[in-house]
């Protein structure tokens, strides 16, 4: 038997016990007098009811504690467990306090039925005194139940919940007002209901009656407490974890001890969370791609996600001789400076406006006036990419060793389609249109022309910036020949 287990049974050992306890007392005032040679009988029933007690209930306890107790002992030997016995595991254990409670009290009432069997056995007749036996098993009982819940939910709380990772999924639980009505019950009806259930059957005696009330009310005392501990405790804390989150701290998770209202409270609340993480991760991560100013105008709607017509410039930039790189260097060194190079190229489109479409293996395709609109937007265009050339330069220079790395840029200014494109399951935002892929062939004539930077004379004109006029070029997908120019860094 494990420990947990043994913890288990000792647990509603020392409720029920407290049960019988009280319920002897009272039943010892109640015996005097008149009735006082049927005590013997009376004590005969308690030890009967009891030992059939301890048949029934321990079994049935440790083969529902089952699954709680082997996951438990497999993570204590640093087994891998399944997902779905951990589930099972965490779900057993938010459940186990109202099957105790239900066994417990099972328990109690088959303990009031042997009541007129002893009495008939040892008196050959069944008194109306039985009906008190009855009584104080089944108001002792319902006492000893809630005592036995509480205790057993404080156990799992603090010492085995914690141990088994997971929320709350297909798990139910007692509500809040079951707990409540416990109190209610044991406090406020019991007390009354057995003192006008004695009377009728003519057991008067003052100070079984005190007694009785007395034990009901540190029973209530008791509740009480639990009833704190079970409720105000685990509120404060998912207000203090509201409070963290509030002041900005996503990490905070609430303790999802329970299957009550608060316990499904606190897993919505970190599923929330969660979410919110997500959703921070997303916008960070957008903004490396996006200026300050677009990814606020977009997070917050201003910026239509459908496919529109804009006038925008765009940026396409290549690495040169990339795959003979790749050939050359190890694969590890290839991925460590290709996100270097691509870290720094982003962070200057970034700096000067522009948004990141997309990578295209080592090339990237930046726009400027997607989605939001400057009237400057080829001017920062033509600047990003003079920054961009000096960026790589620094770059060459801090590796030291190796063959320099050479980059191509084109630029070219006129209308596009921006909007979402893909299919249901997967779809992204861009641009499409000639313009965009006027732009990648004049990158591909930095090549031919052995420059780092060509501009359309679109862009030049709309950037107001000098260059040298390299002659006209035929474009493939072009009817008419495009004015190209090229720029110095």
């Amino acid at each position: 038997m494990s420990r947990e287990s043994a913890n288990v049974l000792a647990i509603q050992f020392g409720a029920n016990a407290l049960g019988v306890a009280v319920g002897t007392i009272y039943a010892r005032l109640a015996f005097a007098g008149a009735n006082g040679e049927r005590w013997p009988h009376f004590a005969t029933w308690i030890a009967v009811a009891y030992g059939l007690s301890l048949v029934i209930v321990p079994p049935l306890l440790l083969r529902l504690f089952a699954p709680v107790a082997e996951a438990l002992e497999r993570l204590r030997k640093g087994e891998s467990v399944p997902a779905a016995e951990l589930a099972r595991a965490r779900r057993r254990a938010l459940h186990f306090p109202r099957y105790a409670t239900r066994v417990g009290y099972l328990a109690w009432i088959i303990s009031a039925s042997t009541a007129p069997a002893v009495f008939q056995y040892l008196e050959g007749s069944v008194p109306h005194v039985v009906y008190h036996a009855v009584a104080v098993a089944l108001g002792a009982g319902m006492c000893a139940s809630a005592n036995l819940f509480y205790s057993m939910e404080w156990y799992l709380r603090r010492r085995i919940l914690p141990r088994i990772p997971g929320g709350i999924e297909g798990a139910g639980g007692a509500s809040i007002t079951l707990k409540l009505g416990f109190l209610v019950i044991s406090t406020g009806l019991l007390p009354l209901v057995s003192i006008l259930w004695a009377h009728a059957f003519h057991f008067d005696s003052p100070a079984a009656d005190t007694t009785l009330v007395a034990a009901y009310l540190i029973f209530g005392v008791l509740q009480a407490f639990a009833i704190r501990a079970s409720i105000a405790e685990p509120v404060a804390r998912l207000a203090e974890k509201m409070d963290r989150v509030g002041a900005g701290d996503l990490s905070a998770r609430a303790e999802v001890s329970s299957a009550d209202e608060i316990g499904r409270m606190a897993d919505r609340f970190n599923a929330m969370v969660i979410g919110l993480d997500r959703a921070r991760f997303v916008e960070e991560t957008f903004g490396r791609y996006v200026s300050p100013a677009v990814m606020n105008e977009v997070l917050s709607g201003h910026v239509a996600l459908g496919g529109e017509r804009r006038e925008a410039t765009i940026l396409f930039c290549d690495i040169r001789g990339f795959t003979t790189l790749s050939e050359e260097l190890p694969p590890e060194e290839v991925v460590r400076f290709l996100n270097r190079f691509l870290d720094a190229m982003v962070e200057t489109v970034v700096e000067h406006g522009g948004t990141v479409d997309k990578f295209i293996g080592d090339a990237i395709l930046a726009t400027f006036g997607v989605p939001i609109a400057a009237e400057d937007d080829a001017r920062r265009a033509v600047a990003a990419a003079k920054a961009m050339l000096r960026r790589l330069d620094a770059l060459n220079a801090a590796r030291g060793k190796g063959p320099e790395i050479h980059i191509g840029i084109g630029l070219h200014t006129g209308p596009v389609v921006a909007g979402n494109v893909g299919s249901a399951k997967k779809m992204e935002y861009t641009v499409i249109g000639d313009t965009v892929n006027t732009a990648s062939r004049i990158e591909g004539l930095t090549r031919t022309l052995g420059a780092s930077l060509l501009a359309s004379a679109e862009t030049i004109a709309r950037a107001g910036a000098a260059g040298t006029d390299r002659g006209e070029f035929e474009l493939k997908g072009k009817s008419k020949p495009v004015r190209i120019f090229e720029l110095a860094p």
